[in-house]
């Protein structure tokens, strides 16, 4: 798809002022202008369609801000929840028939995040309009996604709405906010990808910050990481080596069954989100095969460590377990019923006689 670029001219937004008032130079919020483009846009395809010179002659005005904005902010995200519209996480007032059009569209396309990456054509963002539009009629994200697929809109995405996993030491995040990981920082998830390459991500996860921990264990965003650094590489043991860069600090990091019962499941979730991406590319089947072999023993290392932790604390305890069970011992008769069943109990597990503890 040939990318067509426009030359954005420096825009000012300014609110309009009633009839017969002199015009205030006050500036509005460019996502809310956005907004409000976008809808107009949405009505104007409505009327004419994308082939009608009004559409093509008012998408000339449109393209540029979208353009503008994404040079500025690099993606641009869409989220409809509770009947609110969030703009890269901003809440944005919708309370004209306008703004409501944009908000209509999001709950009727029933998905998470609507986003528009840097790097954005002039075709892809007409997909976008008419998805918006809902001309299909689509509902869903996997429909979305395959529709944005067909049409080669690369640079268009849908993505469920993210969570984190709340640590006992942290503080939930205000009620109702979201935290999208596609809209951390661009220094954080550069600095991430770095120590990913450089195998250093283990090391750096305890002083980090909070964000940078989220990166960490986001599939969505680990998926795309891996496709990136092996997009070049049709080797299947190359690729094995970078899903491995993020296993090892998985299971690295666990300190406990319950760390790795959590850290399993968030590999289980990396290879379906993998799969997702690499439908394509993963067709041969020795591919495919690899991939899976590599995540069976990414699990299987997971699993072996959270079952030593469990020994570890099994065996912490049964020297102290241990001289408990001989003190009450000693107080029971034995010939006693109870006796003869606690002996033999302990017995099979190999915990009879009780050793004598050194005081």
């Amino acid at each position: 798809m040939k990318k067509l670029e426009f030359i954005v001219p420096p825009q000012t937004y300014q609110k309009a002022e009633p009839k017969g008032k002199i015009k205030k130079e006050s500036v509005v919020d460019p996502y809310l202008h956005l907004v409000r483009s976008l809808s107009q846009l949405m009505s104007t395809n409505k009327l004419y369609g994308t082939n009608h010179k009004i559409f093509k002659e008012h998408l000339k005005q449109v393209f540029p801000e979208v353009s503008k904005l994404l040079l500025e902010k690099k993606s641009i995200s869409f989220f409809e929840t509770d009947n609110t519209l969030l703009v890269n996480r901003k809440k944005i007032e919708t309370n004209d028939g306008l703004t409501k059009r944009l908000l209509r569209s999001l709950c009727d396309l029933s998905v998470g995040y609507l986003i528009l990456e840097s790097g954005l054509t002039l075709e892809e963002f007409i997909v976008f309009i008419r998805l918006l539009c809902n001309e299909e009629p689509l509902k869903g994200e996997e429909n979305i996604k395959q529709y944005l697929k067909e049409k080669g809109a690369n640079h268009v995405l849908v993505r469920s709405a993210t969570y984190k996993l709340v640590e006992e030491d942290e503080k939930v995040v205000k009620k109702g906010e979201v935290l999208a990981i596609e809209e951390l920082s661009f220094e954080i998830r550069n600095r991430f990808l770095q120590d990913l390459k450089n195998g250093e991500v283990g090391k750096k996860l305890v002083k980090e910050e909070r964000k940078y921990r989220e990166l960490a264990h986001d599939p969505s965003f680990l998926s795309k990481a891996i496709f990136d650094l092996a997009k070049n590489k049709d080797n299947p043991e190359d690729l094995a080596k970078i899903i491995w860069l993020i296993g090892d600090y998985m299971i690295g990091e666990i300190d406990t069954a319950r760390e790795e019962k959590i850290n399993r499941i968030a590999i289980e979730k990396l290879k379906k989100q993998i799969f997702i991406l690499w439908r394509e590319k993963i067709s041969k089947p020795d591919m495919e095969k690899h991939i899976q072999k590599t995540f069976t023993a990414i699990s299987l290392a997971s699993k072996i460590k959270g079952l030593i932790l469990l020994y570890e604390k099994y065996t912490k305890n049964l020297e102290k377990n241990a001289s408990q069970i001989q003190k009450i011992l000693e107080t029971l008769p034995k010939e006693s019923q109870l006796y003869q069943q606690t002996k033999e109990k302990l017995d099979k597990i190999g915990l009879f006689p009780p050793q004598k503890t050194n005081k």
